[in-house]
């Protein structure tokens, strides 16, 4: 009777390590295939303190007295050439209702001799739908073996609706120095909120990232863009909130003169 119990635990032994084989084996491929479909390229580095000050002869006399138009002014080190990055915009037409329309302009120079190799000037400029706050390079790199640089447009709104969203460029830099725009426009964070006797009525939070997948095509990296929601809808009677939370995964590749968004833009949260 004991032979044929120990029998039987050897037996089950056998089998149970068999499957945590087969499980951690399981566990490992699934592990790799995650971290397989994504990839991460080093910041950007901003200008030193040094270039930015003899960059100032690049820009126009942003002295003005009316204080509602703003320049913005930002400089980074690109990574694959011996080259700096700068960008300047400037308002362009009358404020009204604190929004504005402003032009955008990109300076690629020699980082030794701070030599003008290109001037870009984008040809639609910025119209922003709200209040432009910042105009700012994003240090995140969105290539692993090129130049592909970020922008960051930061809006906001305040009255009725309080909304604050953060919009992302991408501009390819050559190695012949042409620079093109291969994104436009894509949301990445939006947060609103509106007053009540029930502190916050109603509060929205949407947040939209760019992941670097190990796949190109067409000779640009294809993106995995995940996004998430969170909507708090306030009960005006008893103040308790009702929340509804969201998530979404898209794919998005080059087509040979953009990335295309359309498709995505179709979730941006209303102003």
């Amino acid at each position: 009777m004991k032979k044929q119990s120990q029998q039987a635990l050897y037996f089950f032994w056998q089998k149970l390590k068999s499957t945590m084989q087969i499980y951690v084996s399981s566990s490992l491929f699934f592990i790799f295939l995650i971290g397989s479909t994504e990839t991460k390229a080093q910041l950007y580095q901003h200008c030193s303190s040094s270039e930015i000050q003899k960059l100032q002869r690049l820009f126009p006399d942003n002295d003005n007295d009316n204080d509602k138009q703003p320049a913005f002014q930002d400089c980074i080190q690109l990574q694959y050439s011996h080259r700096l990055l700068a960008l300047s915009s400037n308002a362009t037409g009358v404020i009204q209702d604190n929004a504005g329309n402003y032009d955008l302009k990109l300076y690629l120079l020699d980082k030794d001799t701070l030599q003008v190799l290109k001037v870009f000037k984008s040809p639609k400029g910025i119209v922003p739908t709200t209040r432009l706050d910042n105009v700012q390079f994003d240090l995140n790199a969105y290539a692993k073996d090129q130049e592909l640089v970020g922008i960051a447009l930061k809006q906001s709104h305040i009255g009725g609706i309080n909304s604050s969203k953060r919009l992302l460029n991408l501009y390819a830099i050559h190695t012949d120095s042409k620079i093109s725009v291969v994104l436009n426009g894509l949301m990445t964070n939006y947060n609103s909120s509106t007053q009540s006797a029930c502190d916050d009525w109603n509060t929205e939070e949407f947040k939209r990232s760019l992941h670097i997948s190990n796949q190109t095509y067409k000779g640009y990296p294809i993106f995995l863009i995940k996004e998430s929601s969170i909507n708090s809808h306030y009960n005006h009677q008893n103040c308790k909130a009702i929340v509804e939370h969201d998530q979404g995964r898209y794919q998005l590749k080059f087509d040979g003169k953009e990335y295309p968004i359309q498709h995505i833009k179709k979730n941006d949260p209303d102003l």
